[in-house]
């Protein structure tokens, strides 16, 4: 493009094993040749100057985009990747930081043992292969509650240097259920279910919603940072312990993930 790059910026990024529902991405480009491509597009439409309307390079280039993504298949067989909307954005527009809100939903297989225990070591947490009981849901669901609506600082479960200007966050959703899968008859997939985690905030530090998770299933097993058992049989309340963990800003108590 005339000795100049295409600029191409991100609102986020998304670990090895994590799948994105959706991205926004900006991107600059100092082209202005593609006018004849557009006009061969029967829909094309110009304003009073001549010029093509914002709606119609923004619907060029989305089919466009779509139709030479659409040659590639995903790494596993999974869905082709696709645009969803393009808009033209002015040049103070940043992805990143024009960004109000970031959803993840951490799903975590079911498995009810005869004996009701979880599968869960609060000593050497790991988040791989992890299967929780079904009675722990309505714990977990209130532990992350009790976040909900407040303005905290999350360095407790954050991790490495911080970066960021600040370590204060809001979840605007912090919820635990459980989800089904049916049957799928192409892969002969048997239905299962799991605990969907989702967590809704305006921003997120490094590893901290998978430090959250961790040490939410820790809560809610009964676990306390130094593998203790805290027993709740006497009527006290376990939905506070990780908004505890928050006031103390001590990486100490968190569970390792």
């Amino acid at each position: 493009c005339n000795g100049k790059r295409i600029e191409i910026q991100v609102a986020g990024r998304t670990d090895a094993g994590v799948s994105a529902i959706s991205q926004v991405c900006r991107i600059r480009t100092w082209r202005t040749d593609f006018g004849h491509f557009i006009a061969s597009d029967s829909g094309a439409s110009t304003d009073d100057n001549g010029e093509f309307t914002d709606e119609c390079v923004e619907s060029f280039i989305k089919n466009l985009v779509n139709k030479e993504v659409g040659k590639f298949q995903l790494h596993g067989g999974g869905r082709r990747l696709r645009v969803r909307n393009v808009e033209c954005m002015g040049d103070d527009f940043h992805p990143t930081f024009g960004a109000t809100c970031r959803a993840y939903a951490y799903l975590i297989d079911l498995e009810d043992s005869d004996e009701g225990q979880p599968n869960y070591h609060a000593a050497a947490p790991s988040l791989t292969g992890l299967k929780i009981s079904s009675h722990l849901v309505s714990k977990l669901d209130k532990l992350l509650r009790a976040l909900e609506g407040r303005e905290l600082d999350y360095i407790a479960l954050s991790y490495g240097k911080i970066k960021t200007q600040t370590t204060l966050c809001t979840l605007f959703r912090a919820r635990a259920g459980i989800v089904k899968w049916t049957k799928d008859e192409q892969t002969e997939a048997p239905s299962r279910q799991a605990v969907c985690i989702e967590l809704v905030g305006d921003r997120f530090l490094r590893r901290m919603v998978r430090i959250l998770v961790a040490t939410a299933l820790r809560e809610a097993t009964g676990f306390d940072a130094h593998g203790n058992y805290k027993s709740f049989d006497d009527g006290s309340d376990c939905q506070n312990g990780l908004l505890d963990i928050l006031l103390t800003k001590d990486r100490q108590f968190r569970a390792r993930a």
